[in-house]
């Protein structure tokens, strides 16, 4: 499952450091010995993540406001089917920037020093304004809910029509137990082991009654 994650102004420098490995890392999962593993697809062609950002950034209208996300994320982990990391990433790198406009990503950032390779795309959620024929930073008219309903289920398709494996989309929704953290999943799963037990309890119970009554 993807993780979108929006940074204001103040956040840019750390999350940028953060991608990078610049700095004291203060994540306990980062195995430094793996660190070189690690690298930025868009390198090639965007540079330094921090020049790409404020080139960007001069091409478009920004409010000057404290509370403008500047940079959107999306984290993708690569799933546990897929035979074809590389493949996996590259696919995924190539779907989000069609969907948010290549000239906006600023870096597709490859930790292999974690538990489990993801990629981190980051780009400036911006969109252009037919009123005031001007580009524009705007994370709320880029990132709607339907962009969140539809993205899972559009990459699965991406990936699919590009022969690449790897489950990203299940069909399940989030009523039905879709996109909800482990720790709840755990949490519904003890409380209904509990209920059966309780039901089995109560069941034994009016079996031991009736015997007593025979």
């Amino acid at each position: 499952m993807g993780d979108l994650k929006k940074y204001k102004r103040t956040q840019v420098k750390r999350i940028l450091a953060h991608m990078q490995r610049i700095g004291k890392i203060s994540n306990r999962n980062v195995d430094p010995s793996r660190t070189v593993l690690n690298e930025n697809l868009m390198a090639a062609t965007k540079g330094e993540p921090e020049a790409a950002l404020r080139k960007r950034l001069e091409e478009i209208h920004v409010m000057n406001r404290s509370d403008i996300v500047i940079l959107a994320s999306w984290v993708f982990t690569l799933p546990k089917d897929c035979m074809d990391e590389q493949s996996f990433f590259q696919c995924v790198v190539a779907f989000l920037s069609e969907r948010y406009q290549p000239e906006n990503v600023i870096g597709a950032f490859i930790h292999r020093d974690e538990s489990q390779p993801h990629l981190h795309l980051l780009f400036t959620p911006s969109i252009y304004d037919s009123k005031k024929k001007y580009e524009k930073l705007c994370a709320n008219s880029v990132l709607t809910r339907n962009d969140l309903r539809t993205i899972h289920r559009d990459l699965q398709d991406y990936l699919i029509k590009h022969g690449v494996t790897g489950t990203v989309y299940t069909g399940i929704t989030a009523k039905q137990g879709g996109n909800i953290p482990v720790k709840r999943l755990k949490l519904k799963l003890t409380r209904s082991i509990d209920r059966k037990r309780d039901v089995q309890e109560e069941h034994e119970i009016d079996m031991h009654e009736i015997d007593i009554l025979r």
